[in-house]
């Protein structure tokens, strides 16, 4: 869309909004004048040029921007451009663009998660007032919903390779953010001696997805390196790759370290299974192992070697212990509350609160998480949503690379994280986090890329 195209009816809506924000202007309302006056910023913006909301949408997942801007509830940046982009949406929905819809088969299926999670919601039961605090309810739906929202909008509005990249760019430039920045945190006294992400980053706050941002960060840079003919860029994407994988182990996340080892194995059979190579990739492992133990700190070490789960050793053996305890709870909750369709998303610590061991811990678990939250039917539907996400990297990886489509490296990178992101999965709730939704979107998006070029 460009402006000559722009119809009268918008742009006498443009025109009324802005004789709006300056009558309140002169009124002295100054505050709601600004608001104004940026949602018609954002008005003209985003409907000239829909994907660079999409970018912004991906910033403000990113990054932590309530510190910075006041608090004003559901009207926050990432709301309002989300409203502007629904609308468009349907628009374009109207028009006929329905089709193309049902062919990105990822759609359907989060449809389906979403109605499991609304009718599992509304037959839970209440929780006491005294437990309000850790109901997560709202927030784990809203979570859901606005990510899908996210998904939808990256199908529809990243229509080309130049698009798709400066998401890649945005996601390697924010990882390597994340991790410079827990270097800085490590060096305060005060700090944990597990790295962290600082600076507002809000995606990488916590050891265990700092570990695995890095690592996807590490295999874009991998594959990025591969495909640069330029020798600067080769030494520039390697020293950002050395960078991210030291970064793993000061996280000192023990599931990173296992998604390490996945992840050299990937690399191997990728390259071409033959002993010289296998080789090669023992060698380059006893290098990694050798560098760490001579500059990670020891505290890392032990805890990235504990897994034992003795209660009185090291906190790493607790950590293990506490999860152990968890799965048995989850293990009730699904069997007792409701095999089928659950107890519905952000019900679990009250209900683990109130009728079994009295701890409010988190299921730590994925696999977990969904079949407590949706039952057997949500947990079917999301290994039918990664299984989708399978099978379409590996269609457009057969394809090879076509002029004008997304080049190989970024296939690649989707399908090797999506394989990491699966192991990852027993570690953490990472089925409501930004990553999958990301890896989802990415597929879809370059999927209705090669099917529109068919």
């Amino acid at each position: 869309m460009n402006v000559n195209s722009i119809s009268v009816p918008i742009i006498s809506v443009l025109l009324l909004l802005m004789g709006i924000s300056l009558g309140v202007g002169f009124l002295d309302a100054e505050k709601i004048a600004l608001l104004v006056i940026v949602a018609l910023g954002l008005l003209v913006i985003v409907t000239l040029h829909p994907s660079l909301a999409i970018l912004a949408l991906l910033s403000t997942f990113l990054f932590s921007y309530s510190s910075y801007i006041p608090d004003a509830g559901r009207i926050s940046p990432n709301n309002v451009l989300g409203a502007i982009l629904c609308i468009l949406l349907a628009v374009r929905l109207i028009k006929g663009e329905l089709p193309w819809l049902l062919r990105i088969r990822q759609i359907p299926v989060l449809a389906a998660i979403g109605l499991i999670f609304l009718v599992s919601t509304y037959l839970a039961p209440a929780h006491p007032e005294s437990l309000a605090p850790i109901d997560r309810t709202n927030k784990e739906l809203w979570e859901f919903f606005s990510q899908t929202a996210f998904v939808l909008f990256m199908v529809f509005f990243i229509t080309n390779k130049k698009q798709l990249s400066y998401i890649f760019c945005i996601l390697l430039a924010v990882i390597t953010f994340s991790a410079a920045s827990s270097f800085t945190n490590l060096l305060q006294s005060a700090a944990d001696y597990r790295a962290v992400a600082t600076y507002g980053v809000n995606m990488a706050k916590n050891s265990n997805y700092l570990a695995f941002y890095c690592l996807m960060g590490l295999i874009m840079s991998w594959y990025l390196r591969q495909e640069s003919q330029s020798f600067l860029a080769r030494v520039c994407f390697l020293s950002i790759g050395l960078l991210l994988l030291s970064v793993v182990f000061l996280t000192a996340s023990r599931n990173a370290i296992i998604n390490l080892l996945v992840l050299f194995i990937v690399l191997t059979f990728e390259s071409g299974f033959s002993f010289p190579k296998i080789g090669v990739t023992v060698c380059l492992l006893g290098a990694i192992a050798l560098g760490a133990t001579h500059f990670i700190p020891e505290k890392n070490l032990q805890r990235i070697t504990a897994f034992d789960v003795d209660p009185s050793q090291k906190e790493a053996s607790r950590s293990l212990l506490e999860r152990y305890r968890t799965l048995v709870v989850a293990w009730k909750i699904f069997i007792n509350e409701n095999p089928l369709i659950g107890v519905g998303p952000g019900n679990f610590r009250w209900i683990r609160r109130i009728d079994y061991d009295h701890k409010t811990v988190a299921t730590h678990n994925a696999f977990l998480w969904a079949s407590t939250s949706g039952g057997i039917v949500a947990l079917l539907l999301f290994l039918l949503l990664f299984w989708i996400t399978w099978k379409d990297l590996c269609w457009m990886e057969h394809r090879g690379c076509v002029t004008g489509l997304p080049p190989p490296w970024m296939i690649k990178t989707v399908r090797t994280t999506l394989i990491l992101f699966m192991v990852f999965s027993f570690f953490t709730e990472a089925w409501l986090e930004l990553i999958l939704f990301l890896l989802v979107g990415l597929t879809a998006t370059m999927k209705k890329m090669h099917l529109q070029a068919l």
